[in-house]
């Protein structure tokens, strides 16, 4: 996709302001302050060497810097989203199942991969809604292509492989947070969504505790151990102690400490999703 230089340097100053950098701390020992100020009009272009150090000095990566840019990758698919959930609420499975007869008859190869990513994505709302739904497996394999081949995550890319999980086989899902983590250990640009990584790798746990895989689904919940959830993030330590427990204390214990949870949720008026992880609890006994 061909950008303006306008479109970009307004890009790059809507980064800059929002992160809190002046053009004089963003631009030193890169470009002079003047130069700075005329790519942020757009009057000036800059060369790749140069703006890969700005982005850098901003924490965020190229990959990350064009996508929002790019109406057939993160705005397309938020868009997208909002509409599938409005859908979904409703239960209506006839609906999601037209939309994604829309979207395989599209034949468009510039959106191959955002469609694939969609596709994915529906079919996980439907097989929700109807669990007879058959996945495609050719499907599987080309969003694990997909996920496997990704050289920087962003934020976009870890929404989608969590909206995708229940179309990807555990292997596939194993191997996928195998890479992804490696990742979020080398780039920082992944550190600013944190939160969508975190909730991702719990996801990913809860589904493969509702296949029966409880060993995969203790490693990725033993790795959460090796990141810090501050404590602004409170539902994510919940639903993590929940399933940590679930998976390594003995039954009684688990329990007993999870049950302490539970009230603590109806104490500061959170009753339906206390209500919520006891049955998922009672039904996890059950099964076992």
């Amino acid at each position: 996709m061909e950008l303006s230089l306008v479109e970009v340097g307004k890009r790059f100053k809507e980064i800059r302001l929002s992160r809190g950098y002046s053009r004089e701390i963003a631009s030193k020992d890169i470009v002079s302050t003047s130069f700075l100020n005329k790519f942020e009009r757009g009057e000036t272009n800059i060369s790749f060497i140069k703006m890969v150090a700005l982005l850098k000095r901003l924490n965020i990566s190229t990959s990350e810097f064009l996508q929002p840019l790019d109406p057939d990758s993160n705005v397309s698919y938020t868009v997208f989203l909002k509409r599938l959930m409005e859908i979904y609420t409703h239960n209506d499975a006839r609906t999601l199942k037209k939309m994604l007869s829309e979207i395989q008859n599209q034949t468009t190869i510039k959106n191959s991969k955002l469609d694939t990513v969609k596709q994915a994505t529906l079919i996980s709302l439907i097989s929700d809604l109807d669990p007879s739904f058959s996945i495609d497996i050719s499907l599987e394999k080309e969003i694990r292509y997909y996920f496997m081949t990704i050289d920087d995550w962003t934020g976009f890319q870890i929404s989608a492989f969590s909206n995708c999980l229940t179309v990807l086989t555990t292997t596939s899902i194993r191997l996928i947070i195998k890479e992804l983590i490696s990742k979020f250990r080398d780039l920082k640009n992944i550190n600013n969504n944190d939160d969508t990584f975190l909730g991702t790798l719990i996801n990913a746990a809860e589904i493969l505790i509702n296949r029966g895989e409880l060993d995969d689904a203790r490693k990725i919940i033993g790795l959460l151990d090796d990141f810090n959830i501050s404590h602004l993030k409170l539902l994510l330590r919940f639903k993590k102690t929940f399933l940590y427990n679930l998976l390594f204390l003995d039954s009684a214990k688990a329990v007993k400490k999870n049950n302490l949870m539970f009230q603590t949720l109806r104490d500061i008026g959170s009753g339906q999703l206390a209500s919520s992880y006891e049955d998922y609890q009672e039904k996890f006994y059950h099964s076992a």
